[in-house]
């Protein structure tokens, strides 16, 4: 099949440009012909875009906005088989911020798409309730496993290496930028991280806590962020590192944590669980077998679980989640494969 994957690309190395390479990589050792375009909404692009997807099988779009929709609605009218893959809370924050009027023109171009994946059952009722048909919906989680060059400990910058080797244990958390939804909390919950860090230092005084940032940070909120640990004298204990690559940290850590108030597929959980790492998280979303949960928002419960998994870290590193990893690119390929044979005429 000729692929056409259209989504963010590095950098920075965020959770779906991260998945658009896996993905290449995986469909193009299967024998697919692959190319990967960068998002852009200047009608040069658009008119490139029309031009250049007539010759693919498919265009598989894996971010959506307002323009988005109408884009990949529009190819769906004129014959390009697209396919759209909603990876996060994007589509409902849109919908609650739309007016009615709009909801129904974000309806019709996303009806005209043939096929959307979602990455929780939230996001289908959301596109459902604008008139897209459940037929063409499937609930699929955005994991694939990481190529095995993604994870030498080469690609752990210097002195992110450095700071995890004056550890005798690290905690690991991972976020794409500070995104404040209160004046004490932010979504990705690294207040929650930060408090968790002094509560256990006195315990566990060979403990380091990484926050690996995906993008450049709102300025002030990170300063809040950063007095708060140097006041607590924290400031050898509690690190960020920013832009830096996460997965071959992950690979190294004791310990992934993910305090999150919302929350989509988290990719990061999967590749802990794959690569063998106990994980501690909220209770927001369902996690999966294995997963250690918390009380979202509550720091009393995950300081209770985190030093659970701490006290019986031989057991937890030893348990081994049996299952198959490749299911996400078994179900697309599952939907390729269908899409183009419709296409061809051999199914109805």
């Amino acid at each position: 099949m000729k692929i056409a994957l259209i989504g963010p690309t590095p950098p920075p190395q965020g959770g779906i440009a991260t998945h658009i390479y896996r993905l290449e990589r995986r469909l193009a050792a299967d024998g697919h012909n692959v190319a990967v375009y960068g998002n852009c909404s200047s009608l040069k692009w658009i008119l490139a875009a029309f031009g250049r997807w007539w010759r693919f099988d498919i265009a598989h779009f894996h971010d959506i906005d307002w323009g988005k929709c109408v884009l990949v609605g529009l190819f769906g009218i004129l014959g390009i088989p697209a396919m759209l893959t909603i990876h996060g809370d994007s589509l409902t924050s849109q919908v609650a911020n739309s007016s009615k009027v709009k909801n129904r023109i974000y309806g019709f171009f996303l009806k005209k798409i043939r096929h959307i994946f979602c990455v929780k059952e939230a996001i289908v009722k959301d596109l459902v309730a604008i008139g897209v048909n459940p037929a063409h919906i499937s609930v699929l989680n955005a994991f694939l496993p990481p190529a095995s060059e993604e994870i030498e400990t080469t690609r752990i910058s210097p002195e992110q290496r450095q700071f995890m080797e004056m550890h005798n244990k690290n905690i690991v958390l991972n976020a794409s930028r500070i995104m404040p939804v209160s004046e004490t909390e932010d979504l990705y919950g690294i207040s929650l991280s930060i408090e968790l860090c002094r509560r256990l230092s006195e315990s566990y005084p060979g403990l380091g806590f990484c926050c690996n940032l995906a993008v450049p940070v709102d300025e002030s909120r990170f300063e809040f962020l950063q007095t708060q640990i140097r006041d607590m004298g924290m400031s050898e204990v509690y690190r960020f590192f920013v832009g830096k690559p996460f997965v071959p940290v992950l690979a190294q850590a004791d310990l992934l944590l993910r305090p999150t108030y919302e929350d989509g597929y988290a990719v990061s959980v999967a590749e802990a669980m794959f690569l063998g790492i106990p994980v501690v998280a909220s209770d927001m979303v369902p996690r999966g077998e294995g997963v250690e949960l918390f009380r979202t928002g509550n720091i009393e419960n995950l300081e209770a679980k985190v030093r659970f998994v701490l006290e019986h870290y031989e057991e937890y590193k030893e348990r081994r989640i049996r299952r198959n990893f490749w299911e996400s690119y078994e179900g697309l390929l599952a939907e390729y494969s269908l899409l183009v044979a419709r296409k061809a005429g051999k199914t109805s």
